[in-house]
């Protein structure tokens, strides 16, 4: 043990040097200070007032709850202030849920298992850098997390990138390297545009010497685009022989063979196709017209014109031989018929006919 050396004045004027043994009163403040050397032989200097009693100094005791800054309220206060703020019951688990007259106790909500979790990145840790041109001319620079570039196959999305520019960015990524601009031909084999790589768009001009396009065909337009896993195909548009022709084909990877062209045909190429119509011609429906008799009956569909000119005949049961018999009477002093728009008018020269006559009339469109 060895006596204590004390020394009093401001604590602002306490010697930044400790020496053991040496004891401070610090007047303006209260506090007392000693130098001691610890277990390791070192001079440290410790305060023997407690520290937080400094931060209670002006403060009191409340036994009251109160919106005070200079009081400490006891347990048993808080407790009685929250004494119907809490409602009773609960179970574990269960959380507090605000309702318009306080609160209640209500089991916490569950999240849905399809939710997805989002994590930001933190580093560039097995990733992409790709240097792209944005659509205002603005250089950036993109990342691209490498597990899901590989996940994309041959199709990447880009956001408000210049896709031109971004292709030639990524070119050592696995995607598609489409070509947004024709390329001309000239001695190609067309069976050779079979691949991701060769996607996209292409023309020949005329006397080209390609191979393997639609027989007949000098220039073209040409189209390859990938239609399925493993399946490629060819649009092609002739130009200056076979005048707006177009072809098309496909490629199977699994079999490493072209189908054969198969042109496709215009609506104008197309056959007229037969169509029929009908209507009756009632034998009150006739109207004198000088020495004719004539009938206008509405039939929806029927045109001025066509190219052909309609058949037109009565129409008979089969089931009914008199009845059949007076309508191919009747439809005999039928002497012209003409088609308009959703109309056909019947002429007759003569007394009009005394039965309904059905009609059919067959055209071809």
């Amino acid at each position: 043990m060895a006596l204590f050396k004390s020394l009093r004045g401001k604590r602002e004027n306490l010697p930044s040097t400790k020496t053991d043994g040496y004891a401070y009163f610090c007047t303006d403040d209260g506090t007392f200070w000693i130098d001691y050397k610890d277990e390791n032989n070192v001079v440290q200097r410790k305060q023997i007032n407690a520290k937080d009693a400094e931060t209670l100094m002006g403060a009191s005791i409340s036994t009251i709850l109160n919106s005070s800054d200079v009081e400490i309220p006891t347990s048993k206060a808080v407790l009685d202030a929250l004494v119907g703020k809490v409602p009773d019951g609960g179970t574990t688990g269960q959380v507090l849920k605000k309702t318009e007259t306080g609160t209640e106790w209500a089991d916490a909500p569950t999240i849905p298992a399809n939710y997805v979790k989002y994590q930001s990145l933190t580093s560039t840790e097995n990733t992409t850098s790709v240097n792209a041109t944005t659509l205002d001319g603005h250089g950036s620079s993109y990342y691209a997390t490498a597990n899901s570039v590989s996940t994309l196959g041959d199709r990447v999305t880009t956001n408000e990138t210049n896709i031109s520019s971004l292709q030639e960015s990524i070119a050592n990524i696995n995607v598609v390297p489409t070509n947004h601009s024709e390329t001309v031909l000239t001695s190609q084999d067309l069976n050779n545009y079979n691949t991701l790589s060769a996607i996209g768009w292409y023309y020949a001009d005329g006397n080209n010497t390609v191979t393997n396009k639609p027989s007949g065909v000098d220039a073209f337009g040409l189209e390859v685009g990938r239609s399925a896993t493993g399946w490629f195909y060819q649009i092609l548009k002739s130009s200056n022989q076979n005048t707006n022709k177009i072809y098309i084909r496909n490629y199977n990877s699994s079999t490493t063979t072209w189908s054969s062209w198969s042109r496709l045909v215009l609506d104008s190429e197309l056959p007229p196709t037969p169509k029929t119509y009908s209507g009756t011609l009632l034998s009150t429906g006739w109207t004198t017209n000088g020495s004719y008799k004539t009938q206008t009956i509405t039939i929806s569909g029927l045109r001025v014109s066509y190219s052909s000119q309609p058949i037109i005949d009565a129409q008979l049961s089969g089931t009914d031989a008199d009845g059949d018999t007076a309508v191919l009477e009747a439809w005999s002093t039928v002497n012209y018929t003409n088609t308009a728009t959703n109309s056909l008018t019947a002429m007759c020269i003569g007394d009009a006919p005394e039965v309904n006559i059905p009609i059919l009339i067959n055209v071809m469109e």
